[in-house]
């Protein structure tokens, strides 16, 4: 009897200390980093429909996800009429998850787009399926299985320099954990060997995983205690992933993601110029436009002009542009338009002395894009897609006439 009413009180004691420390975390408003992904077996991960929760890695935004996995409100299939809906893809550039929703390049867009089409009685509609940390064949996927459904008439990849880089699994290995892998074979692109045999997600255990997750993300004490196992589990395994240097080169690892002309990253961008084809090919099945506007690295829009020469010249390069050269060259090759965001985008900077990337108090201009820098690259697209664009062009006219 005694060993019982021990056990009670203990029971009572701890969850008194628990609730106490949860008030005492809400008061202090502790915010802790949210789970808003589960795993999935198509694309080994993916935002979780209805979660919810704090992302605080360079700002603090809560963020809300819809119920189908976007990053955004409740949006309608069908697409409705006098609607003209693009569909962005993308990895955590695409997210945005460092600014409030109605701070995205994403809303951005959607708004300058609407303020032209609304004079023909026509409005946009721009969904946002980025999700942090993907490759181009998560890209693909999603694209391919995800995006149709919603009728977009125009598709943009938010192209981030690393999804090149993780083509494969040589530079970024950590990273591609769990990740689907695509590589070259024939000229065709097929699973690697570890994509083929990933072992399947058992159903059962991902719903208590995520119950457990949207658990979590409501309670201080539980996101806290998260947090302490996360880092206790990334000191122990000495998680920190950095780019693995290829033995036949001296160039430091930086050089591979502005140069695309260096011998070790050739397959990578063999792989990713094939998914630009296969994503064109996919778009033209469906009726759509296919774009590609590749995310400029901070240091391209630097605002101090001597710190993007110091940067240049210390890794032995011609230019910073190099990335976006190839990506212009290529787009006009094969008839996919591509967007330059890094020339408007340094030019706004240096002319007016801002950070575009991290947050703008730290002045360091890394991370990724901050306000500023999602207003402007809403900016940029939505004037090139008003410019060149056969889709906005005839969703123009088709009121009109």
């Amino acid at each position: 009897m005694k060993f019982f009413r021990d056990l009670i009180l203990t029971a009572l004691a701890t969850t008194v200390v628990i609730l106490l420390v949860e008030g005492g975390l809400r008061l202090a408003q502790v915010r802790c980093e949210a789970s808003l992904y589960e795993p999935e077996q198509e694309r080994g991960y993916s935002l979780r429909p209805n979660a919810a929760g704090w992302s605080t890695g360079e700002s603090e935004v809560y963020i809300r996800i819809n119920s189908d996995g976007m990053r955004d409100r409740e949006r309608p299939i069908a697409r409705p009429r006098q609607t003209l809906r693009v569909a962005i893809i993308g990895a955590s550039e695409a997210v945005a998850a460092e600014v409030p929703l109605n701070k995205t390049y994403k809303s951005v867009l959607n708004d300058d787009l609407s303020g032209t089409l609304g004079a023909g009685g026509q409005h946009a509609d721009v969904l946002s399926f980025g999700v942090g940390g993907y490759t181009l064949s998560q890209e693909y996927l999603t694209l391919h299985n995800h995006v149709w459904k919603y009728q977009p008439q125009v598709v943009v990849l938010l192209l981030s320099p690393f999804s090149i880089m993780k083509a494969t699994r040589q530079f970024y290995p950590g990273e591609l954990k769990g990740a689907p892998v695509w590589l070259l074979r024939n000229g065709e692109l097929v699973p690697d060997e570890i994509t083929q045999h990933a072992p399947p997600i058992n159903e059962r255990t991902l719903h208590w995983k995520n119950l457990t997750s949207d658990w979590m993300n409501q309670s201080y004490f539980l996101s806290i205690l998260n947090m302490a196992r996360v880092k206790a589990g990334e000191m122990a395994a000495g998680i920190r992933i950095q780019p693995r240097k290829a033995v036949a080169s001296s160039e430091p690892p930086e050089r591979w993601r502005y140069d695309p002309n260096q011998p070790e990253v050739q397959e990578c961008w063999a792989i990713t110029e094939a998914f630009f084809q296969k994503m064109k090919d996919d778009c033209a099945r469906h009726g759509a436009e296919f774009w590609i506007a590749p995310v400029e690295m901070s240091i391209q829009v630097h605002p101090v002009a001597s710190e993007r020469l110091a940067f240049q010249q210390r890794l032995g390069l011609e230019t910073l542009d190099g990335v976006d050269s190839r990506l212009q060259q290529f787009g006009a090759a094969h008839g996919i338009p591509v967007i330059n965001l890094s020339k408007p985008l340094g030019e706004y900077a240096a002319a007016h002395q801002v950070y575009l990337h991290g947050a703008p108090a730290a002045a360091t201009n890394v991370g990724h894009w901050n306000e500023l820098g999602n207003e402007l690259a809403g900016h940029v697209i939505a004037r090139e897609l008003l410019a060149r664009s056969s889709a906005v062009r005839h969703a123009i006219e088709e009121h009109l006439h």
